[in-house]
């Protein structure tokens, strides 16, 4: 790659009460659905039951929480729904002065009464020259088949060095994970998403035009997550110092995590570009109070 570049890598740490669960596949939703209206309720569904968009806050400062954790329903997500159908609106679970309580959801009506359901892998078109979406596909002219199998490859040699499991490529996390590498693409911002999942996530910047391929993108992304081990302490189980950065390390090669997704997109400018990566995680790592017996040292 030629030019001048600039690299920023963020990641998710969480704290915990109870040990996350693992996804249901058959009751696992599809994060992203495209509407004729951005986040509203069909007029013609009175009780927001068909409703799938991404509303998260309640009152305007109360963030839902995770359904599955709080709740018997097995949503993987904290996203406003109406699963019973009982109930007038969209509604979550959230705490309000520490007490875990439904609320009910502020969501407008769409203006067009149609759904447009997301049944195809083009799931959001970034300012890239690529179409996006799962399995044989691409951007700018790049795989994301190609990279996805990459990324798993590098993680789980990482991850047999620490002697925990491999992971799987999953549908849904490939889908969620493209869908917010093309929204910070779109946004020219790298920024977390209010997914449950666990999450890494990776910028760079080029004054020059890019020249690699699909391995040079998984490579510079889990080799620059890996290279945090350098400020993990074993022996505490935590950073070696407050300024320290581990969080992408530790979810690489955090032993419960299961499943990986991974997406890709570009977003061009004037003079040059920037990319941004996305992997997400699940279940997701960095709970506190669990990284001695998930963060092990390598063999």
């Amino acid at each position: 790659m030629k030019g001048l570049y600039l690299i920023i890598f963020y990641c998710v740490i969480f704290m915990k009460s109870a040990k996350s669960k693992t996804v249901h596949d058959e009751l696992s939703e599809v994060l992203i659905n495209q509407r004729a209206n951005a986040d509203c309720i069909d007029a013609n569904d009175d009780k927001g039951i068909q409703y799938s968009g991404r509303t998260s806050v309640v009152n305007g400062k109360y963030r839902c929480l995770r359904w599955s954790r709080y709740t018997n329903y097995n949503f993987q997500h904290n996203y406003c729904r109406n699963p019973s159908g009982q109930y007038g609106k969209p509604f979550c679970v959230t705490r309000v002065s520490g007490v875990i309580q439904y609320m009910y959801c502020d969501i407008p009506q769409c203006k067009s009464s149609s759904y447009i359901s997301d049944n195809s892998d083009n799931t959001h078109t970034s300012g890239s020259s690529g179409t996006s979406g799962s399995s044989g596909s691409s951007v700018s002219g790049l795989s994301l088949d190609k990279f996805r199998e990459e990324t798993l490859r590098l993680h789980n040699n990482y991850r047999r060095k620490h002697r925990v499991g491999a992971l799987t490529l999953d549908r849904d996390l490939n889908k969620f994970a493209q869908y917010w590498a093309e929204t910070m693409a779109s946004e020219q911002k790298m920024y977390h998403s209010t997914s449950e999942y666990g999450e890494n996530l990776y910028y760079q910047m080029s004054s020059g035009e890019f020249e690699g391929d699909e391995a040079d993108l998984a490579l510079a992304a889990t080799k620059a997550w890996y290279d945090e081990i350098k400020d993990w302490d074993f022996y505490r189980n935590d950073k070696k110092s407050s300024n320290s950065v581990t969080g992408h390390f530790t979810q690489v090669v955090w032993k419960n995590t299961e499943k990986l997704g991974a997406g890709f997109a570009f977003a061009k400018m004037a003079r040059g570009f920037k990319y941004y990566i996305c992997a997400s995680y699940d279940p997701s790592g960095n709970w506190r109070g669990e990284y001695g017996e998930n963060v092990l040292r390598s063999s």
